[in-house]
Formats: C-alpha cells, structure tokens, sequence
C-alpha cells in the first residue's frame, strides 16, 4: 500500500523534470544563419548606409530591433529590414555583428537569420524553410548588393 503514494511522487516528479527540460530546449533553440554577407564597414555606417538606401528606394524600411552583448565580447545588433512594392511585400529579420577569429583579426557580417514572403506566405528561419533560396536572393539583391554599392 505504501508504494502508491511513492510511484504518483514520482511520476509528478518526472513529469515536472520532462516539462522543464522540454520548455529550456525550446526556449534556448537557435537556427543557425540562412546566409552571412561580409561587410567592410561598422555598425555606424550599417545604419547610416539603411538610412541612405531608403533615401533612395523608398520601398525599403528597416528598424533597429535590438541589442546584445557586451563591451567585452562585442555586440550583436538585429534589425528588421522591410521591401514592398506592388509585387512584393518581403521582411527580413538581420543581425549584424564583428567577429575575431583566434589571429585578432575583425571582419563585419551581416547574417540574414529570417526571411519571409507576406505575399505567399513563405519563409522562415531555417535554410529548410519553403521559399528560403529565393528570398535570400532577393535579400542580396534588395539590400546587400545596394549597401554595398552606398559611397564610402
């Protein structure tokens, strides 16, 4: 008769412990980038070069989203960059960061982390994602290949 009230104490026990570990692993999942792009400039000039592209394509908008990091290991800024026309109607979700590797040497990269098509209802966050291919090309098109094209 004692083992009843054992076993339900431990069952509970094992269905607490199984929750947590099943909300952590999805709370701390992340999908690598879909696609990275060097950049030669700083963060400064990023956001300067989106203000000046949408200067001149006023179909593109874009919103500094967050910030992460530190001082020490270095910041990771996430942006939301937006292109509507009348044929398309395409978010994508960048963050931009510096990376060291173990020589001390920095390059920029801008990593496209989400890419969808609100028109189609397509995209994602994963390289797997339907419709991922194309709009990171339209991602590079759009937007990479313009900033970078921006003056000096």
């Amino acid at each position: 008769m004692k083992k009843t009230p054992i076993l339900y104490v431990l069952f509970a026990a094992f269905l607490v412990l199984g929750a947590f570990v099943y909300f952590v692993s999805q709370f701390t999942s992340v999908y690598p980038p879909i696609r990275k792009f060097e950049y030669s400039k700083n963060v400064t000039d990023f956001h300067n070069d989106l203000r000046t592209l949408i200067s001149t394509r006023p179909n593109i908008s874009f919103q500094l989203t967050d910030t992460t990091g530190t001082e020490e290991n270095g910041y990771v800024y996430y942006y939301n960059i937006k292109v509507i026309d009348s044929k398309k109607s395409n978010e994508f979700n960048v963050a931009f960061k510096t990376e060291e590797n173990w020589k001390g040497d920095r390059k920029n990269t801008i990593c496209l982390v989400g890419a969808y098509d609100r028109i189609h209802k397509v995209g994602g966050y994963s390289k797997e994602s339907k419709g991922i291919d194309r709009l990171a090309k339209a991602f590079e098109q759009d937007v990479y290949e313009e900033l970078k094209n921006t003056s000096p």
